[in-house]
C-alpha cells in the first residue's frame, strides 16, 4: 500500500517522523495518520514526498524506493544547461549570466515538481523549453 511505501521512504531516508513533517511543511501528527493509511496521500502530495525523502515519485508507487545518486542529478542539470544553451543560440544577444543560471535552477525545479515526469521515469527538459524561451525574452 501506498502508505507503506511512503513510510518505507521515509526510513530509508534516515529521517524520523518529526524531521520528516518539518521537510514536508506538514504536522507530525497528519504525517503519522498519512503513514498509517488513516488519512489518504493525494497524487499532488507526492513530489513532496519524493524531493522530501531523496527519491522518485514512481519509485514511491513501485515500492523500489532508493536514494537519488548525485551522478543521475548531475546528467539531469547537464541536460537542462544543453537545452538552455540551444535556446541561448538561437537569440540575437547572450543573457545576462545570472538570468541564464535563474533558468537553469528554475528548469531543475520544474522537472523535480512535474509529477507526469517522475512517475514515467524519462527526463525531458525539453518539456520547458518555452518557459525558459518567455523568461530570456523578458
Amino acid at each position: 500500500m501506498l502508505h507503506n511505501h511512503i513510510k518505507d521512504a521515509r526510513e530509508r531516508a534516515g529521517l524520523t517522523l518529526a524531521d520528516a513533517a518539518v521537510r514536508l511543511g506538514i504536522a507530525k501528527t497528519t504525517l503519522f495518520r498519512l503513514e498509517r493509511g488513516e488519512t489518504p496521500i493525494t497524487a499532488s502530495k507526492l513530489p513532496l514526498f519524493a524531493r522530501a525523502y531523496g527519491t522518485t515519485v514512481s519509485a514511491l508507487i513501485d515500492d523500489r524506493v532508493r536514494a537519488r545518486s548525485t551522478e543521475e542529478d548531475l546528467l539531469e542539470i547537464a541536460l537542462v544547461a544543453e537545452m538552455i544553451e540551444e535556446v541561448i543560440q538561437s537569440l540575437n544577444a547572450r543573457p545576462n549570466p545570472k538570468l541564464v543560471g535563474r533558468a537553469v535552477a528554475e528548469t531543475v525545479k520544474l522537472t523535480r515538481d512535474d509529477f507526469d515526469q517522475r512517475l514515467s521515469g524519462k527526463f525531458d527538459p525539453y518539456r520547458y523549453r518555452g518557459v525558459v524561451e518567455v523568461l530570456f525574452a523578458t
